[in-house]
């Protein structure tokens, strides 16, 4: 009878460690996604930045040149120049 309780003993630890082990799994899994989540969305929003950021800074170079352009050929052909401030 002793080697059956015995058993059973061991058999109740093991299901409560595994019970345990699944709990923290559980509770540590959504806050390992989130972690993931939010590496990734910070990357992504990062480089979408960036790469808006380069867009403008591309654009207000154009705009200076475009505006240095216009103001030479205006002077080259004589007529009167209106500069932007």
């Amino acid at each position: 009878m002793n080697r059956k309780l015995g058993h059973l003993h061991k058999l109740w630890i093991a299901t409560a460690v595994i019970l345990g082990s699944s709990l923290a799994a559980a509770e540590f899994y959504p806050v390992r996604e989130l972690a993931a989540a939010l590496i990734i969305f910070s990357v992504l929003f990062g480089t979408t930045g960036i790469a808006l950021l380069s867009l403008i800074l591309i654009q207000e170079a154009a705009l200076k040149g475009v505006a240095h352009i216009e103001a030479r050929l205006a002077q080259k052909h004589g007529h009167p120049v209106l500069r932007s401030p």
